[in-house]
């Protein structure tokens, strides 16, 4: 890497495209055999901040070093982005991984996107599955304000988890928010019509704002679903639960 620029600054009539060319292939090489996330980011962010191979013609204006060195330069360009964008969320810094798959997607043409559509789903899902994760920490720690911004943003990229829901309903119950709450026990039951939890998280939130009677209703509508549950398991928690009088008295 430093002989190529040595060689750039030795000789003014260098080709420093070329060198830049050269530069940016080594650097995602460095980055490929990293042994840290953190270092192999670095790489990935100088091969694609090198801006050598932005052209789509790039592969053909140095077709020598695609046939003398086996190099694919036409796919380089997407293979830097998307390599940083891995390097970042393996290091656990989610954020930075979905701010350089912006600056991927801002950057790539229509037809490259359309092409790499599946990857980009399958890595947006990763980061959702990170946020989550640490979401679950926070929330084991009663960091509920951390938890809640964590869950909110896996939300935003996979809205389809029912569970994610349920943990943010949770963490916003550990703040007291019912209003937050109560939505959010709503769409896990939208989700998931059979989720004890997501009765149970409704329940709580109505209990909380005080609305005595929807939360009753919604422990009465959550025995009604227990004892018609699909799988054995779940309707043996309705012999755990208090009855509906019972619940009325505690109220």
């Amino acid at each position: 890497m430093l002989l190529v620029r040595e060689l750039a600054a030795a000789c003014p009539k260098a080709d420093r495209l070329g060198c830049r060319v050269v530069e940016t292939y080594l650097r995602v090489q460095l980055g490929t055999k990293a042994s840290r996330h953190d270092e192999a980011a670095d790489h990935f962010t100088a091969a694609v901040n090198a801006g050598a191979l932005s052209s789509t013609f790039i592969h053909q204006i140095y077709e020598d070093l695609t046939v003398l060195f086996g190099w694919d330069l036409e796919a380089l360009f997407l293979t830097a982005h998307q390599k940083r964008c891995q390097a970042f969320l393996s290091a656990g810094k989610p954020d930075k991984a979905l701010e350089a798959h912006k600056d991927m997607i801002d950057t790539i043409d229509e037809s490259t996107k359309a092409g790499c559509l599946v990857w980009s789903n399958a890595f947006k899902q990763e980061c959702s599955a990170l946020y989550a994760a640490n979401g679950g920490a926070a929330l084991a720690a009663h960091d509920y304000d951390r938890a809640i911004d964590l869950y909110s943003a896996a939300i935003t990229l996979s809205s389809a988890s029912s569970t994610a829901f349920a943990n943010c309903s949770q963490a916003r119950l550990g703040k007291m928010l019912w209003m937050e709450a109560l939505l959010d026990a709503q769409k896990v039951i939208e989700l998931d019509s059979w989720s004890y939890l997501g009765y149970n998280l409704k329940y709580a939130a109505l209990h909380g704002a005080r609305r005595y009677d929807e939360a009753i209703q919604t422990f009465q509508t959550m025995l009604s679903k227990l004892e018609v549950a699909p799988d054995i398991q779940t309707r043996t928690l309705r012999q755990q639960c208090l009855r509906p009088t019972e619940v009325e008295h505690a109220i």
